[in-house]
């Protein structure tokens, strides 16, 4: 995503060639660039979402290349995208079930335009050896770097209303990045709970697709 505004300056002629060497050249998901293939075509939103989702043929030009993208690209293709949306689900039921396990009411905002959690009774947590209450979490299933967080921050920014927020990127956090919120990953919450949740913690973690796990053995 970082890399993607590297598209909006080039041509047809300039993606031509092995979808995938094209990928690899200019750090763009293939994905990404078949979408920006489709509308230099001049084909609308929806004609390039139908598209990708396989509703309706690609143009005949594209239409191996489309194929390879698909299969090799975990993130922005139909299934990395299903993929991903299970991931943020089973991330907060995960943190869900530790506040039911610590015996804390919390309303789920399931995708009202809240936080994912909002506690009754703030939860008190140990931070860096200080001793700070939360009134709110949200769970991202992703690693946070400059790039997320500026995605982010207008989104935790409205929360700032209801109190004192814990945000869980669960795959990490970018060293020395300065952010405004308190942040948990996976391993902080891994001390904090029992084995048979830690284990549901190291699932979520190592989770691989079956259909995108030839590409962990690439160079």
């Amino acid at each position: 995503m970082f890399n993607f505004k590297k598209l909006q300056n080039l041509a047809k002629a300039d993606l031509a060639g092995d979808i995938l060497e094209v990928s690899n050249a200019i750090e763009v998901a293939p994905v990404m660039i078949i979408r920006h293939l489709l509308k230099l075509e001049g084909l609308s939103k929806r004609a390039v979402k139908e598209i990708i989702e396989g509703t309706v043929p690609p143009p005949e030009y594209l239409k191996e290349s489309l194929e390879i993208a698909l299969r090799n690209d975990p993130v922005f293709s139909p299934k990395g995208i299903q993929y991903s949306k299970r991931r943020g689900k089973i991330g907060e039921d995960l943190i869900a079930e530790w506040l039911d396990s610590q015996a804390l009411e919390y309303t789920r905002d399931i995708g009202q335009g809240g936080p994912d959690l909002l506690l009754k009774n703030p939860i008190r947590l140990d931070i860096a050896g200080k001793l700070k209450e939360f009134d709110w979490i949200e769970s991202k299933a992703s690693y946070c770097d400059a790039f997320e967080l500026k995605r982010n921050r207008a989104q935790f920014r409205r929360y700032n209303e209801l109190g004192r927020g814990l945000i869980f990127y669960w795959f990490g956090i970018e060293r020395n990045l300065r952010i405004d919120w308190d942040v948990f990953t996976w391993k902080d919450l891994y001390k904090l709970v029992e084995p048979s949740l830690k284990e549901k913690i190291k699932g979520l973690i190592s989770f691989i697709p079956l259909e995108f796990r030839f590409l962990i053995s690439r160079d």
